[in-house]
């Protein structure tokens, strides 16, 4: 392994994000490995312990979600910085499984009403009117994970249902929130058959831009806006971002200014970025949002020169300047531009031109193979965590 991985406290929680467990010192760890994304910066990875005590199994089952994740090298550099967004503590015939998919700790319910409300006010005589409702944690019980864990929001579309009242709609948003805030399992084998392998435990990793998916914005931009104050107005307001950092000295003005959102409608944040950036390509350039070390919001411009050089004679891989690259800090996003002695390099100023460059899409690090993969687009694979994410977000959007 050629990466250091600690965890850290939830920096929701505690905003200087102290130490919490140095995982290389003092863990056994047979899996680790991330991927990055050109659309995202650091993606999914996942952590695996083996031989844990069975104290550490249920201090992961109890503690450990939404703890962040960092792996550095010797020289100091983030690799990797993410999030803990499922634990899976396998304890003789005791699984706890703990995950943040199906999981939720604000809900709004959109529904129909008609007559006369004391919040909402009066609707037309004969009119069915639109309304929303918004309840919190507090309103089920006493659970305190919005402050331990951050918020995260689930929409209900409730005017299937036709015409209902406040109340109802509340209760309907009550006893689904009910539902989302105990989304955790345990897993009991007993009897003749039982297995009982050694105390384990299996992280999933999300990076930071995932939580760009769990809170709405609904900002109108209807007039002519540069696209970099968009996405920081986006950001900020309504503190809709609270895991990335305020930071945002890599949004670069574009020169591009459009109209977007005029109607207001309320959009999960990673779908308001994305659909935003699609209306806008300086120079018919594609841009990508990311999210790297430092939670810190990156705005990048597709770059016209190459920015890694491979070699089908060499297993390492080069920068700009053909230095030497470690295979954990290569990064989607940019273009990688294989070249040999016996082929002649291509000549075009913009690198989309060259017959041997590719965008990276993605990449996937193994650190205990210590391996490096640049899979083509068209191997671009869902992760079923992300697939099942994505359908329940489709289901309550």
């Amino acid at each position: 392994m050629l990466l250091n991985w600690r965890l850290h406290h939830n920096p929701i929680y505690n905003s200087a994000s102290p130490l919490y467990l140095d995982l290389s010192a003092h863990c056994d760890l047979t899996q680790a490995q991330f991927s990055t994304l050109a659309d995202g910066g650091f993606g999914d990875g996942s952590l695996g312990i083996g031989n844990a005590t069975d104290e550490l199994v249920r201090r992961a089952a109890q503690e450990w979600l939404m703890k962040r994740v960092v792996a550095t090298d010797r020289a100091g550099r983030i690799a990797y910085e993410g999030f803990i967004a499922e634990v899976d503590a396998q304890s003789g015939t005791h699984r706890y499984l703990r995950t943040m998919d199906g999981f939720a700790n604000r809900m709004y319910g959109k529904f129909q009403w008609a007559g006369t409300d004391s919040a909402l006010g009066r609707c037309p005589s004969g009119a069915q009117c639109l309304g929303r409702v918004q309840r919190e944690e507090s309103h089920v019980g006493s659970s305190t994970t919005q402050t331990d864990l951050g918020i995260k929001e689930e929409w209900l579309d409730l005017k299937e249902q036709g015409v209902i009242t406040r109340t109802q709609a509340q209760n309907k948003c009550d006893a689904r929130l009910l539902g989302t805030l105990s989304a955790r399992a345990l897993d009991l084998q007993f009897g003749e058959g039982a297995s009982a392998p050694p105390p384990q435990i299996t992280l999933a990793v999300w990076g930071y831009y995932a939580t760009l998916g769990w809170r709405k914005q609904n900002l109108r931009v209807a007039t002519n806006t540069e696209l970099k104050t968009i996405v920081e107005t986006a950001l900020t307001r309504k503190s809709v971002a609270p895991f990335l950092s305020a930071d945002f000295s890599q949004l670069p003005t574009t020169g591009k200014t459009i109209q977007f959102n005029s109607s207001g409608d309320w959009l999960w944040l990673q779908d308001y970025i994305v659909q935003a950036l699609s209306n806008a390509s300086p120079n018919q350039r594609r841009l990508f949002f990311q999210v790297w070390e430092g939670r810190r919001a990156f705005l990048l411009v597709r770059e016209t020169a190459p920015k890694y050089f491979s070699r089908s004679d060499d297993e390492r891989l080069f920068d700009s300047g053909r230095g030497v690259i470690p295979p954990y800090m290569v990064r989607a996003g940019g273009y990688v531009v294989a070249e040999n002695a016996d082929i002649a390099l291509d000549s075009y100023s913009d690198v989309i031109g060259r017959n041997y460059a590719a965008l990276v899409e993605t990449t996937t690090y193994d650190d205990v193979a210590e391996h490096l993969a640049i899979p083509p687009p068209g191997d671009l694979a869902m992760t079923s965590v992300r697939l099942l994410a994505r359908q329940k977000r489709n289901q309550r959007a």
